[in-house]
């Protein structure tokens, strides 16, 4: 059955944003304060929006034992976005990235259990955490064999908040967000592949491609992600993972095509690389649990969201 949940029943609740100065975070910022929460950012970086004006903003990280005490000590709701680096480098830094995420993260917890937080909404990675799928759609009771660090670490993190509930009565969800993108992602990070096509499209230069672009994958635009993060801190069901994509699978050389068409390059240079060892063939997001139980879907047209996020990228 259908539960009725708005982003409504957040008016006045104490909402800290632990990585809301990130491009996601930014956009879980805007869809909170839009439902009248009282938000705090907690983030290594921090870049004020108009939105921000009654947003209270502290710059730290995980490390920050006492920073991130001070902001916990008053929040209802903790969502956590903090992720450490991208996964593209997070090979070449495995125990600097465990500590930063994994080990960073059990003292969050730690720290929400001491204060009675009512309960943690965790960002976890749809991408990364199931591996090589036996068959997709991939619903949340699928395997989880990640085949690169950065999913071990989103599944890592995954299983001790799951200890935090059974031994000391911490609530949560988790979160499996698929491809995010949108405004506020900025290009050339090492992860966000439309914002990366987007400004090298807008700028002339030719569209690079791991493998030969046949890889599907599932995209999510972050306004619609940051609505389903919102509805699950007042979610009253008895699920605790949700899935949180487009539900659609799209290959890489079909969003290539689609940017160069909307920037109108059509013919422009595509240059292919090698295929790096952690792309999975196929992913996409089973996304009926959680239209299930938040009655929430994606609401913005793929073509609408590629126009809304070059726009912002013109401006990067």
């Amino acid at each position: 059955m259908t539960r009725s949940i708005e982003l409504a029943d957040l008016e006045d609740a104490s909402c800290l944003i632990v990585g809301g100065g990130g491009f996601l975070g930014t956009h879980l910022c805007q869809a909170l304060t839009k439902a009248k929460a009282k938000v705090c950012v907690f983030s290594r970086t921090i870049t004020p929006i108009p939105d921000w004006q009654n947003v209270n903003a502290v710059q730290g990280t995980l490390e920050n034992t006492e920073l991130l005490r001070t902001a916990i000590k008053d929040s209802e709701f903790v969502f956590h976005l903090l992720g450490g680096v991208s996964p593209a480098s997070v090979d070449s830094s495995l125990k600097l990235e465990i500590d930063h995420s994994v080990s960073a993260s059990i003292r969050l917890f730690e720290m929400c259990c001491e204060y009675n937080v009512r309960r943690v909404i965790f960002v976890s990675s749809g991408g990364t955490v199931y591996g090589i799928p036996k068959s997709v759609p991939i619903s949340e009771e699928a395997p989880t064999f990640p085949i690169s660090p950065y999913g071990v670490n989103k599944l890592s993190i995954e299983k001790y908040l799951h200890y935090f509930w059974k031994s000391a009565g911490l609530d949560y969800a988790v979160m499996r967000v698929a491809n995010p993108f949108g405004s506020f992602q900025v290009p050339g990070r090492g992860q966000g592949v439309i914002a990366t096509m987007l400004k090298n499209a807008i700028d002339g230069k030719a569209l690079e491609i791991w493998g030969d672009g046949k890889a599907i994958r599932d995209y999510i635009y972050a306004p619609d992600a940051a609505r389903a993060l919102a509805l699950a801190a007042v979610y009253q069901g008895a699920e605790r993972i949700f899935n949180v994509g487009s539900g659609l699978g799209r290959s890489v050389v079909d969003i290539a095509t689609d940017i160069l068409r909307l920037v109108d390059r059509d013919g422009f240079p595509v240059v292919y690389k090698d295929a790096r060892p952690t792309d999975v063939p196929a992913n996409v997001l089973d996304i009926s649990r959680i239209h299930r139980e938040f009655n929430w879907t994606p609401k913005t047209p793929w073509d609408q969201a590629l126009r809304e996020t070059a726009n912002w990228v013109r401006g990067c």
